[in-house]
């Protein structure tokens, strides 16, 4: 292979990889805010709907973040199988409607799912004191 070959795969790899970082590198820092009240107490079985915005903040001030894969979690409190369900962007935040675990609930995750599913931190979490 020519020197020009070499570079030109050389600069290829480095432009993939990149590419390939940026993603995480802008999940770095988002925090999940839930935008109305959870019933924490809801019997196992009751449909509640939950709705939050993703962000993050930077010298340069708020940004909202989205992607493909948003989903939430209900954890049960008996260790039974949580409740799970993608998400649906609405009005620059998400939504989701699910069903309470077996048990009630004992936290919340949101998340992204990727190669590996990466949860971000809730700002006002209610199962939190």
């Amino acid at each position: 292979m020519s020197r020009r070959g070499v570079s030109l795969v050389a600069l290829f790899c480095s432009a993939l990889a990149l590419g390939a970082a940026a993603p995480v590198g802008a999940k770095e820092g988002v925090r999940a805010t839930l935008l109305a009240p959870v019933r924490v107490d809801a019997p196992a079985g009751t449909r509640i709907t939950l709705r939050w915005r993703l962000g993050y903040r930077d010298a340069q001030g708020w940004h909202t973040f989205g992607g493909m894969g948003i989903f939430v979690r209900l954890v049960s409190r008996s260790g039974g199988s949580p409740s799970s369900t993608l998400a649906r962007g609405v009005s620059g935040g998400y939504q989701a409607t699910l069903r309470v675990p077996r048990g009630g609930m004992s936290g919340i995750q949101i998340g992204i799912h990727g190669s590996t599913d990466l949860l971000f931190p809730i700002t006002n979490d209610p199962f939190r004191h």
